[in-house]
């Protein structure tokens, strides 16, 4: 007992390190910046030009380090992007010229996977109740990283100006060794996800696959909007400081510090403190108040030239990023399940990325051809609109996400749970520590799908045997979340004289007739249960048919008006009526044919969403935009759908 409190300390310690390392290089180099590229006779264009270089690095390659973290693990994906930045920081601090600064930087970035790890593994290891208190303390380490960072510099750049560089690439050397011999993997097997296709890992397909949540896209807009704010400031003040008011990097780095000192006291003493107060959409709009209070002051310094300004306003923005930020990334990272948060934190660092990209070149392009108070006023604009995208996420003042349906602790009963899309939500609702069972018609699919997952409780059964459907249902009364996932889909022309006309009746009871008569037997067990729910599969399909599957357009259409008709009768009791209306999916049924289709982890992950917050008709992805042609375009929806996809 004694061993595991310790192991578990241990592996505290060392994601506070990671943490503390992941921006300890930036917190050395935004003083040193400047005189570095001075050296090789580079400018302030030079400077924005290496912020955005590391930046695009990162941009290209941390989409696909969250995708492999949550395929193979953190630990592994950890050591690998503390073993890239301690060689790319060696070779920065090496130089001998512009070039040799560009290539070091940019492998530090390329490799730079050691924030999202950090978070990706809290999300691991933490309560979603407890994920933004934790991920504030991690936080802090990150701002501890730049009070460090500075004094560093400011102490060890009269000895050499590359002097701090060294030694933090010993630092990351040490975190390499210290990860190897005594960090564990805190990813288990079975919450890991397939390996993707390499077309998959790339920064668009992977940000796109994170965006699918309409909500998640709001909170990532301003997530982007925060950043790009903050890195104009970091990357501009350092060179409007010694281009204007000749400062060198021992009087830089105090502001840096400052902003660093004051950031540890916010993560660790105000956040915790405000969070049980306020939430997290009202902490972000506190710290987006203070935030463009602080840019107002530091515009005012290119006028001046007052000292004062500077240090308040690195005071005032030391409390209110913080707020801004911490919060933001709670509020993805809770949102979404545990087996995709290596994806979506390394989604949030890219979203990152993409800010220290367009923010030094930004704020540089102001700065050279409009003012020097430019940068500064532009980000006071930008920090009211990440506050707007909030609300458009959650526009509700009361929001929680503290969901209103009850997700764990249910029987789930699912048809067809094989394969597809049927057991992606098998993995879902037993991941979230519910009762599931599946059925299917393949014995054989059924066990290898039960030495996989050995929790879930498999059942052969035809659908289309009405004696079948009644075992299921008297064998599992305790049953209280029903979902209908079995379905067939045969493509021909009723002209063709070979295809049998039992194909028909077949394909009818599978999709239309079976489920409805599964809930009919059913319903006298869930009428009894306080928190019951009906799940209807359908499709896209049943809103505007293709050519060549008629019977299962007309089944999926006749799934979809009865789905509502039940709503209405069951809305004076405790079962809620549920339908999934999904697009093209990319599922053995769909195999060879099809573009653009989506995976069953993204159907499932959009789907979780609207499950928690109750929204019964769930259009998932393309959907959502079928929809929209159908209603006001019909002609066009007919004719992208008539051919199929």
């Amino acid at each position: 007992m004694v061993n595991k409190t310790l192991h578990t300390h241990m592996l505290s310690l060392f994601t506070l390190y990671g943490g503390f390392l992941s921006f300890l290089g930036f917190g050395v180099l935004n003083p040193l910046m400047p005189s570095l590229v001075e050296r090789y006779a580079g400018t302030a264009w030079d400077v924005g030009l290496l912020y955005a270089s590391f930046s695009l690095a990162q941009f290209l390659t941390l989409p696909a380090i969250g995708a492999l973290s949550d395929v193979y693990g953190r630990r592994l994906m950890m050591l690998l992007s503390l073993m890239g930045a301690s060689i790319g920081y060696l070779i920065f601090a090496i130089g001998g010229n512009l070039g040799i600064l560009f290539a070091g930087w940019t492998i530090v970035g390329l490799t730079d996977g050691t924030a999202s790890t950090v978070f990706a593994s809290i999300a691991d290891t933490t309560e979603k109740q407890q994920r933004t208190r934790a991920f504030s303390w991690v936080s802090g380490a990150i701002a501890f990283g730049l009070i460090i960072g500075p004094v560093l510099s400011g102490v060890l750049s009269r000895v050499n100006l590359t002097a701090p560089v060294y030694v933090v690439a010993l630092a990351f050397g040490i975190a390499l060794v210290w990860g190897y011999f005594a960090s564990s993997e805190t990813l288990p097997a079975y919450k890991r996800t397939p390996l993707p296709s390499l077309l998959y890992l790339n920064p668009f397909t992977q940000l796109q696959s994170s965006l699918a949540l309409p909500h998640l896209r709001w909170l990532m807009l301003s997530f982007l909007i925060v950043n790009m704010a903050m890195f104009a400031l970091i990357s501009n003040l350092p060179a409007l400081a010694n281009e204007l008011f000749n400062w060198k990097p021992e009087r830089i780095a105090p502001l840096f510090a400052l902003f660093g000192i004051v950031s540890v006291i916010s993560q660790i003493i105000i956040i915790p403190w405000l969070l049980p107060k306020l939430g997290e959409v009202r902490m972000a709009s506190c710290g987006a108040l203070l935030m463009v209070i602080a840019f107002i002051s530091y515009s005012i310094f290119p006028i001046t030239g007052l000292p004062l300004y500077l240090y308040i306003a690195s005071l005032i923005v030391g409390v209110g990023q913080p707020l801004v930020e911490t919060s933001l990334v709670g509020l993805m990272s809770r949102s979404v399940s545990s087996e995709v948060q290596g994806r979506i934190n390394s989604s949030i660092q890219t979203v990152q990325a993409l800010a220290r990209i367009i923010a030094p070149l930004l704020a540089g392009w102001l700065y050279q051809n409009i003012n020097p108070q430019a940068p500064y006023l532009f980000s006071v604009c930008l920090v009211v609109i990440a506050a707007l995208a909030v609300k458009l996420a959650i526009p509700d003042k009361k929001f929680s996400l503290e969901t209103t349906v009850q997700t764990s602790g249910n029987v789930v009963l699912i048809t067809g749970g094989a394969s597809g899309i049927g057991l992606a939500l098998a993995r879902k609702f037993l991941q979230e520590n519910n009762k599931v069972i599946i059925t299917g018609r393949n014995q054989e699919k059924l066990a290898e799908v039960r030495e996989v997952f050995p929790d879930l409780l498999t059942e052969v059964a035809d659908m289309t045997d009405l004696e079948a459907l009644q075992r299921l249902v008297n064998k599992y009364p305790d049953v209280n979340i029903l979902i209908n996932n079995a379905g067939i889909q045969y493509n021909y022309n009723f002209t063709d004289t070979e295809i049998a006309v039992e194909q028909i009746d077949t394909e009818l009871r599978t999709n239309l007739m079976a489920p409805l008569q599964l809930i009919k037997l059913m319903l006298p067990h869930l009428l009894t249960k306080p928190n019951a729910a009906i799940i209807n599969v359908t499709s896209g399909l049943g809103i505007v048919p293709k050519q060549s599957a008629p019977v299962y357009c007309s089944s999926k259409a006749g799934l979809h008006i009865a789905t509502k008709a039940l709503r209405w009768q069951l809305e004076t009791t405790s079962i809620k009526v549920y339908e999934i209306l999904a697009p093209l999916v990319d599922t053995p049924m769909t195999e060879g044919r099809g573009k653009g289709k989506i995976s069953t982890n993204a159907l499932v992950e959009e789907f979780w969403h609207n499950f928690t917050q109750s929204h019964y008709e769930m259009r998932i992805g393309k959907v959502k935009l079928l929809f929209f042609l159908q209603r006001w375009l019909p002609q066009v929806a007919e004719k992208i759908l008539r051919p199929g996809l």
